[in-house]
C-alpha cells in the first residue's frame, strides 16, 4: 500500500512539476502559413479581400496594444496579362497593427488562425484585368520576422484576379 501511495504522488509531483514548465513548444521567431484569400475573382472598387493564415510563436509576443504600431504588411505583388509587375514594393504596401495576440496563458507559445480584411481593390489605370497574389510579412514584438512554418523565408498568398468592366 504504501509503494501505491508513493507511486501516485511521485506522479501527482510530475505532473505539477511539467504544468509549471515555462519553456517555448516553437521557436521564438514567429511562423506563418497561407491558409486562404477570397474572393479570387475581384472586381475593381467593388471587393474587398479577405486573407487567412495560421501562427505559431515560442515566447507569445505577437501583436501590438495599441493600433499605432504596424506589424503585419501586405505586399501587392501585382503584374498585367504578360507577366511585367506594375508596382514597386514601397508602392503596394498594406500596412496592418495586429492586436494583442498573447493571451494571459502560462506557457508563453501562442498558435492561432487569423483572418484580415484588406481594403476594396483597384485596377490600374489602362488595364482590364490584372493578377495580384500578396506577400506577407509580421512582425512580432521583438522585431523577429516570421518566417514560413515550411521553413522557406517567403509567405506568399495564392494569385487572384482583378478586372473592371
Amino acid at each position: 500500500m504504501r509503494q501505491v501511495s508513493l507511486i501516485i504522488l511521485t506522479v501527482l509531483l510530475f505532473g505539477a512539476w511539467s504544468a509549471c514548465d515555462h519553456s517555448p513548444v516553437f521557436p521564438v521567431e514567429p511562423q506563418i502559413e497561407f491558409v486562404d484569400i477570397q474572393p479570387r475573382d475581384v472586381e475593381h472598387l467593388r471587393d474587398s479581400i479577405g486573407v487567412t493564415f495560421r501562427f505559431q510563436d515560442g515566447d507569445g509576443d505577437l501583436g501590438s496594444d495599441n493600433n499605432e504600431d504596424f506589424n503585419l504588411w501586405f505586399i501587392d505583388m501585382r503584374y498585367d496579362t504578360s507577366g511585367v509587375a506594375q508596382f514597386t514594393k514601397e508602392n503596394l504596401t498594406i500596412p496592418y497593427s495586429l492586436m494583442n495576440l498573447t493571451p494571459d496563458a502560462r506557457k508563453p507559445s501562442i498558435q492561432g488562425e487569423v483572418s484580415v480584411e484588406l481594403p476594396v481593390t483597384i485596377n490600374t489605370p489602362g488595364f482590364k484585368e490584372e493578377f495580384t497574389r500578396y506577400e506577407i510579412i509580421l512582425e512580432d514584438r521583438a522585431g523577429n520576422r516570421a518566417i514560413a512554418i515550411d521553413g522557406s523565408d517567403r509567405i506568399f498568398t495564392e494569385e487572384i484576379r482583378i478586372w473592371r468592366n
